[in-house]
């Protein structure tokens, strides 16, 4: 009873439908076996392991997307943000809020490796090295110094675990899941959304055996992957649900854009899985009709995959947009020494503040941001511009009424 009882339990938990149709499989007329999620304890759940370290045939996609991220990133910066995440990477500063320390820390080493490239570049080819998916939205934030593709890998990363956990049951995957979710909330906070669910799955599934030690052992996994954030110390969660209050006009392409970005994660929920349903379809084929039609379909795969490349191709190659860098040296070279210049928009503050704390760019140049100095914050920071007076404390515009 007990083992037909288990197994009907796992084809109704959606989690499980992989792990089914990969019992269904036989070679050569051996069926293949997959432990118990439920009997975390047995030897079969210690052992199982699912290694993508070891599939060549990852590494082989993994390798070839890269190829084409690397021949297509920025070779400097981007617009939006892209100039300043660097020029805090350069130093080791501290980016706009929540700061960002996690990928600050990373690209610190980044940008310090050797290599004729600028600093830039080599930021862009991190965010590139952590996504390998060919489509427009997820391309477009892979190939410069951006926030959005680490925080894709961490999605990427904690869906594997789950599904590792749901094959397994191995307490081994939750407790590095739980260190994956504080990790993963260094970087961008907007994770909080994909990582609710996720708990809540883990800790249903374990309903029946949930203890205060259980639960202690996640929260310790937990904090201690928040640590780069309590070093950072400058965290500040100021969006429950990105944009729900603002109520911006999506019809107008700027703000469209801006909401856009933050639909990587849900895209990358179904991609994978799309990819275990085609997988369960590879495999019926193969069951029902033989090799040369599970071939046919890894075929038509495969020209997918690389149509899909070929058409968005002309979004994702910015290999040779330097306007961004151009136009801030532009901006900066004609001024005199020592000169005291005010910026108002993020475009020129950050591709500025790149130029002179990552390149070296006239250093002896004074950029203040005017939209910055209207906050109170300012007056704290007069005492960095001891020759500079101001006739207040910080800058109050004037009212267009």
């Amino acid at each position: 009873m007990g083992t037909k009882r288990n197994f009907e339990l796992r084809v109704k938990d959606p989690c499980q439908l992989y792990l089914v149709m990969q019992r269904r499989r036989k070679s050569k007329g051996k069926e293949q076996q997959l432990p118990s999620a439920i009997e975390e304890d047995s030897p079969q759940a210690k052992h199982w392991k699912v290694s993508v370290a070891a599939d060549p045939v990852m590494w082989l996609v993994g390798s070839a997307v890269l190829g084409v991220y690397s021949q297509t990133i920025y070779p400097s910066i981007a617009g939006g943000d892209s100039g300043e995440l660097v020029a805090e990477s350069c130093h080791l500063g501290v980016s706009h809020p929540p700061g960002y320390p996690l990928f600050n820390m990373l690209n610190y080493l980044v940008v310090n490796m050797p290599g004729a490239q600028t600093k830039a570049w080599k930021a862009n080819l991190f965010s590139a090295g952590t996504n390998c998916m060919w489509t427009p939205l997820i391309w477009t934030y892979a190939i410069s110094a951006e926030v959005f593709a680490l925080n894709n890998l961490f999605a990427a990363w904690l869906l594997f675990l789950l599904l590792s956990y749901a094959q397994s049951g191995s307490v081994y995957y939750a407790n590095l899941g739980a260190f994956v979710c504080g990790l993963a909330m260094c970087n961008q906070h907007t994770i909080v959304l994909f990582e609710i669910p996720i708990v809540l799955y883990v800790l249903w599934t374990q309903r029946r055996s949930l203890g205060m030690k259980t639960l202690s052992t996640y929260a310790l996994y937990f904090v201690v992957g928040l640590l780069p954030l309590a070093v950072a110390f400058m965290y500040t969660f100021y969006l429950i649900v990105f944009h729900a209050l603002s109520n911006m006009p999506l019809t107008e392409g700027l703000l469209y854009g801006v909401h856009m970005r933050f639909w990587q994660q849900p895209n990358i929920i179904l991609f994978v899985w799309g990819g275990v349903g085609l997988d369960a379809v590879l495999q019926r084929a193969w069951r029902t009709s033989g090799a040369a039609a599970a071939g046919l379909g890894v075929v038509l795969s495969v020209a997918a995959m690389v149509g899909q490349g070929m058409t968005w191709q002309h979004v994702g190659n910015q290999s040779h947009a330097w306007f961004i860098p151009n136009y801030a040296k532009a901006l900066l070279d004609p001024l005199p020494p020592h000169a005291l210049v005010f910026v108002n928009y993020d475009l020129q503050w950050t591709a500025m503040r790149y130029l002179q704390r990552c390149e070296g760019f006239r250093p002896d140049l004074t950029v203040l941001n005017l939209s910055m100095m209207t906050y109170k914050w300012f007056a704290t920071k007069h005492a960095l511009y001891p020759s500079i007076v101001f006739p207040g404390d910080r800058l109050v515009p004037a009212s267009t009424n």
